[in-house]
């Protein structure tokens, strides 16, 4: 049941070698998921396309305190910047 939750895990930051962006597959793919392949997912789970696009809205909202509380955490700063590009790679992926 937690399996998936691993994958929330920005093991890129630690381990730039590895090139994958998920452990788990979605939609046969570990990497450049875009929006529409979490709509996909999101249907495939019995989850509505609005309640899947309220979601993802919501996180994009929070995207400024997850950038304080990075800038907060005692991880180095270049970690920090790492994990900053990240999320912000990634939230735009999904914010288009």
């Amino acid at each position: 049941m937690l399996s998936p939750a691993y994958d929330l895990l920005p093991v890129n930051v630690i381990m730039p070698e590895d090139q994958e962006e998920f452990a788990l597959t979605m939609r046969g793919k570990k990497k450049n998921l875009r929006r529409n392949d979490f709509f996909i997912f999101a249907e495939n789970a019995g989850i509505s396309r609005k309640a899947a696009e309220n979601m993802i809205r919501k996180m994009i909202s929070l995207l400024p305190k997850w950038m304080k509380q990075i800038h907060e955490s005692l991880l180095p700063q270049d970690m920090k910047d790492t994990l900053i590009q990240l999320i912000e790679t990634r939230a735009a992926r999904l914010d288009s």
